[in-house]
């Protein structure tokens, strides 16, 4: 990473793994959200084998949906052959490559950030996400604290829909405006949130839409507070510019969702 200001972190260097089925443009549209500038592109429908990064050390990897194993265990292989690579940020779309990858790469002191497969838009909500940590400084390297994003969208939590996002059978539909975010997943000295305290974090643009006089947002947000402020400490806590998010304990019941 290069600092340019106090409050402003950029990646000097990306590498994007593009996957068997990600148009192109998709790739350059991601990046262009954030003004990122994308150092190498690695196509796996080229089965590469053996392959080595023009750039050795890259601040972040973009490791998209339907990864071939092959390329996947070659750009573990890449990294171990680095080992004074450190801090580099891998997002992982590719719910096949969870968990044994999340242990590979803290091993590698790696920060693994997962979200759900078949859905190149959650990109852009980790970089986003990644944007906005960095400004508040480094993750703790350990198990408990690597955040899993499991759903974005016009998503209704439950069992059967969840089951179908895993198997690529779901298609969030999402506005880029959702995207527009403030960062939760960091405290106020900069650590992420643990699992336990972040429970299960969901968008649901279609039911929790900001609308004048609509009291849900500010109730959801009274309700946040309740749990990730127990000892009255000053959380940040996400706000989308079309209103609308859920954090909620795994336990929870979801009917209120519907």
């Amino acid at each position: 990473m290069v600092k340019e200001s106090d409050e402003d972190w950029t990646f000097k260097s990306v590498v994007v793994f593009r996957g068997i089925d990600w148009p192109e443009r998709y790739i350059e549209e991601l990046f262009q959200q954030f003004n990122l500038q994308i150092t190498e592109v690695v196509s796996g429908r080229e089965g590469l084998h053996n392959f080595s990064f023009t750039c050795v050390a890259p601040d972040l990897i973009l490791v998209s949906q339907r990864l071939p194993d092959m390329c996947w265990q070659d750009l573990l292989t890449h990294l171990r052959r680095f080992p004074h690579i450190r801090q580099t940020t891998v997002i992982i779309c590719a719910e096949e490559h969870w968990p044994s990858a999340r242990a590979d790469l803290l091993h590698l002191r790696c920060l693994p950030v997962e979200v759900a497969p078949n859905a190149y838009l959650l990109c852009f909500l980790s970089l986003k996400l990644l944007e906005a940590f960095f400004l508040k400084g480094q993750a703790n390297m350990d198990n408990s604290t690597c955040p899993t994003i499991i759903g974005v969208g016009k998503f209704q939590y439950d069992r059967v829909k969840q089951r179908a996002m895993i198997e690529g059978q779901y298609e969030p539909r999402i506005t880029l405006t959702l995207f527009k975010l403030y960062c939760i997943l960091v405290d106020h000295k900069g650590h992420w949130l643990s699992k336990d305290e972040l429970g299960h974090l969901i968008f649901d643009e279609a039911n929790y839409a900001h609308q004048p006089g609509d009291q849900r947002l500010e109730k959801q947000i009274k309700r946040l507070r309740q749990i990730i402020e127990p000892q009255g400490q000053p959380w940040h806590y996400l706000l989308t510019e079309n209103g609308g998010f859920i954090l909620e304990e795994p336990d929870l019941p979801s009917h209120n969702r519907h």
